[in-house]
């Protein structure tokens, strides 16, 4: 969740999350509530809260180029999530 501050306990991670993955292949996140309509999602610990608004950012702004540059693109609905192996 943070990398010095406002850690998630093993506790936390394991009441409230499933499963490790990734959001736009790189910025690694817990995953939990996947039964739901909308999953929880958390950086994980160790790393900077503002690498998913980084990636979501940085996932517009390539889609903004494409959309003006590559004739036919269309861009995916949604963002893309990772959902790896299991908490244990």
């Amino acid at each position: 969740m943070a990398m010095l501050f406002n850690l998630l306990t093993r506790d936390e991670i394991r009441k409230d999350f499933t499963n490790l993955g990734f959001i736009h292949g790189w910025v690694p996140v817990y995953i939990g509530d996947l039964s739901g309509d909308m999953p929880l999602v958390a950086v994980r610990n160790g790393y900077p809260d503002w690498l998913e608004p980084l990636a979501r950012h940085m996932w517009l702004a390539a889609e903004w180029v494409f959309t003006r540059t590559a004739p036919g693109f269309e861009p995916p609905d949604g963002w893309k999530l990772s959902i790896g192996p299991a908490i244990e």
